[in-house]
């Protein structure tokens, strides 16, 4: 099953009208390119089993492309910049949760 998930992650985040390109500002070391779902629907969540959380925005995303989760970093995507206050590591997914 896990790796199902993983190959529909894939999918989405390589179609264009679910996929978009954020790039990951840690609070130590380098920018880098991260590709996402956006949201702010709760049923963003459904996927993977994720804890329900009040945060409006939400970054899905592959795990295995997040170093190490850091709080106190901040997302930017399409201009905007959202700092990160939690994100969850369902193995093979995550969601960044930002403000």
């Amino acid at each position: 099953m896990t790796d199902a998930f993983a190959k529909a992650l894939d999918d989405m985040l390589a179609m264009p009208q679910f996929g978009k390109d954020a790039t990951f500002h840690p609070d130590i070391g380098a920018s880098f390119p991260l590709r996402v779902i956006y949201g702010k629907d709760p049923n963003l969540m459904a996927m993977g089993n994720f804890e329900a959380s009040d945060y409006e925005h939400q970054f899905l995303c592959r795990a295995s492309d997040l170093p190490e989760a850091q709080r106190q970093a901040e997302i930017e995507l399409n201009g905007r910049y959202y700092a990160i206050a939690n994100i969850q590591i369902k193995e093979p997914a995550a969601i960044i949760f930002g403000e």
